[in-house]
């Protein structure tokens, strides 16, 4: 598909590293409509999300830190996927002040995940690198 690693990461990887949790919660919400606990579906998703933004990259940083001295974070995506996460987290908290889940607000979040896959796109086929700076001795 000639697809570059970020791309790649937020479409296919994503959905096969989500398509089990995804299909197993519309498994449940389908077939038990009236018994299932949706509160409890979202504490599940945003908690194990919350556990790969902080655990796994944390340990990725850290293992990278120590086997490739002189690795970098590129801040770019960093700051990128720190906005849209804590954005997808506010619109979660947002929603769930109301007992009831609208279809709008369900569209919403489908709508921010299309965005975030086309801010990542247009940022990594349209907009040039950022220029690395160094230091010059004075």
């Amino acid at each position: 598909l000639r697809l570059k690693p970020d791309v790649a990461g937020l479409t296919l990887l994503a959905f096969g590293n989500s398509a089990p949790d995804c299909f197993t919660g519309l498994a449940v919400a389908l077939s038990h409509p009236g018994e299932i606990d949706y509160s409890l579906m979202l504490s599940y998703t945003s908690g194990a999300t919350l556990f790969i933004m902080t655990v796994v990259v944390g340990l990725i940083v850290w293992i990278a830190a120590n086997r490739a001295p002189g690795w970098r974070l590129s801040r770019l995506p960093f700051y990128r996927e720190t906005v849209s996460f804590m954005i997808a987290m506010t619109v979660l908290l947002a929603i769930s002040g109301d007992p009831y889940v609208y279809l709008g607000e369900a569209l919403l979040f489908i709508m921010l995940y299309f965005f975030y896959v086309g801010l990542v796109v247009v940022l990594r086929y349209y907009v040039p690198p950022p220029v690395e700076r160094t230091l010059r001795p004075v």
